[in-house]
């Protein structure tokens, strides 16, 4: 009998031991290096042009990257495109047309004819932004001065997701979104 117990006693002791190490794991994390489970950042755009050829604007993106959480932000893509809006070509006021009303399911922007996309690509681990922190990611275009008004369209690459939850979600780019208007005129902002 008294084995029994002495075991038992034995049990309790490594599972207390386990919970109290367990415990103490967690507030490290949360309360010491503040760091909870998941990844929230806020994207932006600051677009800026100037005349580089008679014909030619250069379009410079920088896409804003905030760490509003207070988890590190592993960065493993930034994609940026840019899309004609004005003047209105003939195929997208047809697309327009059509579409009024019959957006697929989860669409809620039409697809603008594409001018260029670009994407910037990072080993795993080389670019993060801490918590509380800032980065740029800085993409330049070259549009021609026929073009009024794009649209710039920007995605950073959920890589904590696709990291931990590829299984379910294989097909899809998990990530952060933003689209902004950019009117080209002839006034350049730089000279």
């Amino acid at each position: 009998m008294q084995v029994v117990k002495d075991v038992l006693e034995i049990v309790q002791a490594v599972l207390t031991s386990a919970a109290i190490l367990a415990a103490a794991i967690w507030t490290y994390m949360l309360f010491v290096k503040k760091r909870q489970k998941y990844p929230r950042i806020k994207v932006g755009h600051e677009e800026e042009h100037w005349a580089v050829s008679p014909d030619e604007y250069l379009l410079r993106v920088v896409v804003r990257i905030s760490n509003i959480g207070e988890v590190l932000v592993p960065l493993e893509s930034v994609t940026v495109r840019i899309q004609q809006i004005c003047p209105w070509r003939s195929d997208a006021l047809g697309t327009i047309r059509e579409a009024r009303g019959k957006l697929k399911l989860g669409t809620s922007e039409l697809g603008w004819p594409v001018l260029d996309e670009r994407k910037c690509e990072w080993r795993s681990g080389v670019q993060e932004i801490e918590p509380a922190e800032d980065d740029e990611v800085i993409f330049d275009f070259v549009v021609d001065k026929a073009v009024e008004a794009v649209s710039v369209y920007s995605h950073v690459k959920n890589a904590y997701k696709k990291k931990h939850l590829a299984r379910r979600w294989r097909s899809r780019e998990i990530g952060w979104n933003t689209t902004t208007i950019h009117e080209l005129d002839k006034r350049e902002t730089r000279r």
